[in-house]
């Protein structure tokens, strides 16, 4: 579970290897040249001596053996990882070989996806806890995984519009309009299910969400693997959700076989999802990253129909959802006079309370942007809620644009 790249360095023909990891106490050392990720360099033998002591393991490689083969060399590393057990989230690298890295941790994921496995993949909303949606067997991994009920469908995600004839056995020519406009990007259709999706998958109702997420490394697994993937967000049922590789590891950890790092997810809220039953009027079942602006822009007036459900026919639907461990709460809510001001964290658009520590707050947006509050939401709420603090108090947004998806999450947050 290694990914990693060969950066040239000074003098010209030195390489050393660039990965992210946690707590895991290896140097590469490459003629002398060595990097970790606590950047400790092997200067003589005596350090190395007490670098071996203190825990460290040192695997060292020959300029030519790096140059010359550099599958071996790779599988030297990743073989003495899986040895120690640890876990590892490949990172691109800020600088060097790029493609080399990607490359690595593309075919690891499909590697494992083909097999049957779970695996965690970027999207530009948050990250999704991905399988083979046609494998059962690995339908019913992503749920033991989140101990997510089996009441809850699933998302299917799919590599462009032409694949929607697979899975779906009617296309109305509104939904066809906004997979058009909208896809790849953060929206779901529901439609009516064809046989080839399992009922799993769908818990059991006769409609399939169906989705072409836009990111590029997500897209290209798509596009090569000769499967669609069913993939809820990476994190246990019922918390937030991540939008970065870290906070699927945070939570989940040895659980998933491998994360599939593509950086911060770029929209930072689920997708937008919208129903079509035959060729009824298309109906909203969850705000999300696509406004309802720019879907009415589209394909006219559609309706509403957000609310909670103990038993739901769409994602995102539950009574309590997206919740921190810390209560949340609107500060019109409470009395103010009442709280342990030094234990209470705030989540705010652009300005912060003036009643509480500004260490104990997140703005969303100082530029006042409900796009750039989305994409900043569910990091803060999970930053305040590692702060061990009593409560968490936030306001309500504004009504257009992505302001009422934010306060749909904050509401089921709240529960």
């Amino acid at each position: 579970m290694l990914g990693f790249s060969f950066l040239r360095q000074r003098p010209i023909d030195k390489y050393v290897a660039d990965f992210y990891c946690k707590d895991l106490k290896i140097i590469i050392e490459v003629d002398d040249y060595s990097h970790s990720i606590k950047e400790i360099y092997v200067k003589d033998i005596e350090r190395e001596k007490r670098l071996i002591a203190l825990g460290y393991y040192i695997l060292t490689f020959k300029d030519q053996e790096v140059m010359n083969d550099i599958y071996n060399v790779g599988l030297r590393i990743e073989n003495w990882i899986n040895g120690t057990r640890e876990k590892i989230i490949p990172l691109p690298p800020s600088k060097g070989d790029k493609a080399s890295t990607e490359i690595l941790q593309f075919s690891k994921a499909t590697q494992l996806l083909t097999e049957g496995k779970v695996v965690a993949i970027p999207t530009e909303t948050v990250y999704g806890l991905a399988a083979n949606a046609l494998n059962k067997e690995a339908v019913t991994e992503i749920f033991a995984i989140k101990n997510r009920p089996f009441f809850d469908p699933l998302i299917v995600h799919i590599s462009d519009i032409k694949e929607v004839e697979k899975y779906a056995t009617h296309f109305p020519e509104k939904a066809k309009k906004l997979a058009n406009t909208f896809w790849p990007g953060p929206l779901t259709l529901i439609l009516p299910k064809s046989k080839t999706i399992p009922d799993l998958v769908t818990s059991g109702l006769p409609f399939v969400g169906l989705r072409v997420p836009n990111h590029p490394l997500t897209l290209q697994l798509l596009k090569e693997l000769p499967f669609p993937l069913a993939a809820p967000s990476a994190n246990p049922f019922g918390y937030v959700s991540p939008t970065t590789a870290k906070h699927v590891e945070e939570q989940l950890g040895d659980k998933v076989s491998y994360i599939l790092d593509g950086g911060q997810c770029e929209v930072g809220l689920e997708s937008t999802i919208v129903m079509f039953e035959e060729d009824k009027n298309p109906v909203i079942l969850r705000l999300g990253g696509l406004s309802i602006e720019a879907i009415e822009d589209c394909v006219g007036k559609v309706a509403l129909n957000i609310a909670s459900h103990s038993k739901p026919n769409s994602p995102g639907q539950l009574d309590k959802h997206y919740a921190t461990r810390t209560p949340l709460k609107l500060v019109k809510e409470i009395d103010i006079t009442a709280i342990d001001k030094s234990r209470t964290g705030a989540i705010a658009f652009y300005k912060p309370f003036d009643f509480l520590p500004i260490e104990n707050q997140k703005i969303l947006s100082p530029n006042k942007s409900l796009t750039e509050a989305a994409h900043n939401l569910f990091a803060a709420m999970r930053e305040l809620d590692s702060l061990n603090l009593e409560l968490i108090l936030t306001e309500n947004f504004q009504s257009n644009g992505l302001g009422p998806a934010i306060n749909d999450r904050l509401n089921r947050a709240r529960g």
